[in-house]
């Protein structure tokens, strides 16, 4: 199946939220596991913007439909990441820019020289390295979407046609 490029662009926008009362929270606030699992997915939408820059020092970056994909993908996920540091902010927990910037100090090294690893691995193996890191970045989507499912489930919320 081939992936449709100009359907997704004409389908891409930021996740709206300003209909939703984060002040109901006050009287019925989220427990501590599912707090800490949105926590967890906070940082996942917001470290997509790394996992972005290691792929594009491999050869992705001269292919004009992968860099429009990833564009609007890491568009989208930011928003996703803002509307879950809104629901822990709203429970007082830290969210945003001060966690993201934490959650990044904490990487260390290790965060610096992934882009270098990622630069030799396709200088080495090529464009093959690019269809691994898609290949990735996919599975982490999936698994991600159904962790979405699973908080939503576990909160007793349908959130997927049955």
């Amino acid at each position: 199946m081939r992936f449709d490029i100009e359907d997704y662009k004409s389908r891409t926008d930021r996740l709206r939220w300003d209909d939703l009362d984060f002040g109901a929270f006050t009287d019925d606030p989220l427990d501590g596991d599912t707090l800490r699992v949105i926590e967890y997915m906070h940082d996942v939408e917001h470290h997509t913007i790394c996992y972005l820059r290691d792929l594009l020092v491999t050869p992705a970056h001269a292919d004009p439909e992968i860099t429009a994909f990833l564009s609007l993908w890491a568009y989208e996920e930011l928003w996703h990441g803002e509307a879950l540091g809104a629901v822990l902010a709203a429970h007082g927990r830290l969210s945003g820019q001060q966690r993201v910037a934490a959650m990044r100090q904490r990487l260390g090294i290790r965060d610096r020289i992934r882009p270098l690893l990622s630069a030799l691995g396709s200088t080495v193996v090529g464009e093959r390295l690019v269809a691994l890191h898609m290949t990735w970045g996919a599975i982490n989507e999936w698994t991600t979407q159904a962790g979405y499912v699973r908080l939503a489930q576990r909160s007793g919320t349908r959130c997927w046609p049955s």
